[in-house]
């Protein structure tokens, strides 16, 4: 994988298989340090490791799984608020890469 300076004195990691849509053997294929590259935030764990993706942040990707089945919902009873939406997705950022 590779680490990246997003400028929050914290780096983020982009493990090898969110790097591209093709498989991966070697990271310096597809990226020289100091390279600059937009990435998309795809999660925080518990120790608060940054978890990120480049092939997620590229537009007009086809998506890798199929959105799950939609499942019925019955609507809520009338005095019953319905569940709030999903916050939506932060932007891609430009930052920097460390190999």
């Amino acid at each position: 994988g590779a680490f990246v300076d997003i400028g929050v004195h914290q780096d983020g990691l982009v493990h090898i298989s969110e790097i591209a849509n093709s498989y991966v053997n070697d990271v310096h294929d597809f990226l020289t340090e100091g390279q600059e590259v937009t990435v998309k935030l795809i999660g925080i764990d518990q120790s608060g490791r940054i978890n990120l993706s480049i092939k997620q942040a590229q537009p007009n990707q086809e998506p890798e799984r199929r959105p799950a089945p939609r499942q019925f919902t019955p609507r809520p009873a009338p005095g019953q608020q319905r569940r709030p939406a999903a916050p939506a997705a932060p932007a891609p950022v430009q930052i920097n890469i460390s190999l």
